[in-house]
C-alpha cells in the first residue's frame, strides 16, 4: 500500500512538474526591462551576444553577453565615436571577425568590427548609402549582402565595410489586414539566418509606436537572398492583438536558437500604460514546424503569464574609482574634459550655458534618487527625470535659489532661496514626480510644485527615448558631485 502511495504521489509530483515545465515555454521572459529597443542577438558557439537601439547615448551599442539567453551582462561599448542617434543595430560574426551594422540619423549607415566582442571596436566606417535597419546575410560561396527597410538589398564587398552595389528592392512584405489598427506599413529591421535549406527573412511591420496594436513580427522564406520570397502562413508570428494586453506594440523580432537547440524569438515592447519607461527586450519560445515555419508554441491571440529575468541593475555611486560606472551614459558628444573623476568624486565642469546631461537607465519607473555635491554659484546642477530635451523635469540649485527645471511647466518654474545646498532628491512614482532639498542629506525641504510625467513618450514628444535619472549642470565653472544614490520603488 505504501509502495502504491509513493508511486502516487511521484506520478502527480512528476506530471506537475512537467506541467510548470511546459507552461514556462509557452511565457513571455522579459530579459531587459529598462529602455532597450531593437534587440539583435548573435549566437556564437556557447555564447550569445546582444546590442541595441542607443539613440543619442553616448557610448553607444552597449554589448551584452550571456550563455543561456536569458541571463545577461553587459560588457561594454561598442561606439566610442558620436556619429548621429544610433537606431536598429545588427550584430554579426563573419569569419573571424564581429561587426555592428547600423544606422545614424541623420542619414547614413554605418559599421563598427573587432575581433572580440569584448572589443577593442573599430573607428565606425561609413557605408554611404540610405535606408535604415541594416540586416547581415551571407551565402556559403562568401557574398555577402545586407538588407535594409521597404524590403531592399544590396550586395557588400568581401570585407563587409563597403558596398558593391546600390539597394533594389526585392520583398513587398506581408499584407496586413485593412481593418487592423496600426500606425503604418513601415517595413523594417530585417534580420536574416540561414535554416535547411531555407533563409529567413524577420521583419517589424505596423509602426513601432502609435496604437497599441501597431507593431508585430512578420516572416517570410526563400532558396536565395534575393527571393522571391515566400510569407509564412503564421504571419504574424508576434502581434499585441488587444489594449487589455500586458505589453502594447510588440515588434522588431530576431529569430535565435536556445542552448537545448530549440527556437525563440527576442522582440521588443511598451508596457502597458508605461510608454515613458521605454521599449522592453522579450523572449519567447518558438516551434520549427514540420512545413517548415516558425510559430509561437501558445495561442498567439491569447496573452500568457510573464516572468521577469532581472538581468538590468541601477546601482548607487560613489565615483570612488578609475573609471566611471558602465551603468553611466551622456547625451550627444561630449567633451571628456566634462566629467572626469578625481580625487574619489565626479567633477563636472561647464564653461558655457548649454545643458550637459548624465544618465542611467533604470529597471523600474518608480524609483527615488539623490545626488550629494559640492556647489559653485556659477554653475546651475541639477537632478531631473530626463527623456530628451523636449522632455525633462526635476530640480536644480544655483547660488542661494533652487528651482523647478522642465518642460511645459505648467505654473512656471517659481525659485525657492535657500543658502547652502548640497543635496538633491527626486522620487517618481507611476510617473508623479516630487522633489526635495538639503543642507546636511538628513532634514529635506520638499519643493512645494509636484508634477505628472505620463506624457514623457515618443507618442506625445517623439524622438523615441524612456524617462531616466539623471545629473545635468550648465553655467562657467565646475562642481564636485560626492554620490549617487539609487532606490528603486
Amino acid at each position: 500500500m505504501k509502495k502504491l502511495l509513493f508511486l502516487f504521489l511521484f506520478s502527480v509530483i512528476s506530471f506537475g512538474a512537467k506541467s510548470q515545465s511546459a507552461s514556462s515555454k509557452r511565457d513571455i521572459k522579459v530579459l531587459l526591462s529598462g529602455d532597450f529597443a531593437d534587440p539583435s542577438i548573435l549566437k556564437d558557439g556557447k555564447d550569445y551576444y546582444m546590442t541595441n537601439t542607443s539613440t543619442n547615448y553616448f557610448p553607444g551599442l552597449r554589448v551584452w553577453h550571456s550563455t543561456d539567453m536569458l541571463h545577461w551582462t553587459p560588457i561594454g561599448y561598442a561606439l566610442n565615436t558620436f556619429v548621429g542617434e544610433v537606431w536598429a543595430p545588427d550584430l554579426v560574426k563573419y569569419r573571424d571577425t564581429y561587426y555592428i551594422y547600423f544606422p545614424a540619423y541623420p542619414g547614413t549607415n554605418w559599421v563598427v568590427t573587432a575581433k572580440s566582442p569584448y572589443g577593442p571596436w573599430s573607428e565606425p566606417i561609413d557605408l554611404k548609402v540610405k535606408g535604415i535597419d541594416p540586416g547581415h546575410i551571407a551565402t556559403p560561396d562568401g557574398k555577402r549582402y545586407l538588407y535594409f527597410n521597404d524590403g531592399k538589398i544590396a550586395e557588400l564587398n568581401a570585407d563587409g565595410v563597403s558596398l558593391k552595389t546600390e539597394p533594389k528592392k526585392v520583398y513587398e512584405g506581408w499584407a496586413i489586414p485593412s481593418n487592423w489598427s496600426v500606425e503604418c506599413m513601415c517595413a523594417e529591421s530585417p534580420k536574416l539566418h540561414f535554416y535547411k535549406d531555407y533563409y529567413y527573412l524577420t521583419t517589424a511591420q505596423g509602426g513601432t509606436s502609435g496604437p497599441s496594436t501597431s507593431h508585430m513580427v512578420v516572416q517570410a522564406r526563400s532558396k536565395s537572398p534575393l527571393g522571391p520570397w515566400e510569407n509564412n502562413p503564421n504571419n504574424p508570428i508576434v502581434h499585441t492583438y488587444s489594449s487589455s494586453e500586458t505589453f502594447w506594440s510588440k515588434g522588431h523580432g530576431t529569430i535565435v536558437q536556445m542552448p537545448n537547440n530549440e527556437w525563440a524569438v527576442v522582440y521588443h515592447g511598451y508596457r502597458k500604460n508605461d510608454l515613458p519607461h521605454g521599449r522592453q527586450v522579450l523572449l519567447e519560445e518558438l516551434t520549427y514546424t514540420k512545413e517548415g515555419w516558425y510559430a509561437l508554441k501558445r495561442d498567439k491571440t491569447k496573452e500568457p503569464p510573464i516572468k521577469i529575468i532581472p538581468n538590468l541593475k541601477t546601482e548607487s555611486d560613489d565615483f570612488n574609482a578609475d573609471t566611471l560606472h558602465q551603468q553611466w551614459q551622456f547625451t550627444d558628444m561630449y567633451d571628456k574634459k566634462h566629467a572626469m573623476l578625481k580625487d574619489g568624486s565626479l567633477v563636472i565642469k561647464s564653461d558655457n550655458d548649454s545643458m550637459k546631461v548624465m544618465h542611467t537607465i533604470t529597471p523600474t519607473p518608480n524609483y527615488e534618487v539623490q545626488i550629494a555635491f559640492d556647489a559653485d554659484p556659477s554653475v546651475e546642477v541639477g537632478l531631473v527625470a530626463y527623456y530628451r530635451d523636449n522632455g525633462y523635469a526635476g530640480i536644480s540649485v544655483k547660488g542661494n535659489k533652487v528651482t523647478r527645471q522642465g518642460t511645459s511647466l505648467k505654473y512656471g518654474s517659481p525659485s525657492v532661496k535657500a543658502e547652502n545646498i548640497r543635496f538633491l532628491k527626486i522620487r517618481v512614482t507611476d510617473y508623479d514626480l516630487d522633489m526635495w532639498y538639503s543642507k546636511d542629506g538628513t532634514n529635506w525641504e520638499h519643493y512645494p510644485n509636484s508634477m505628472n510625467l505620463q506624457g514623457y513618450q515618443h507618442n506625445i514628444l517623439g524622438r523615441f527615448s524612456s524617462l531616466k535619472p539623471a545629473i545635468y549642470w550648465k553655467g562657467n565653472g565646475q562642481v564636485k558631485v560626492d554620490k549617487f544614490t539609487f532606490k528603486g520603488l
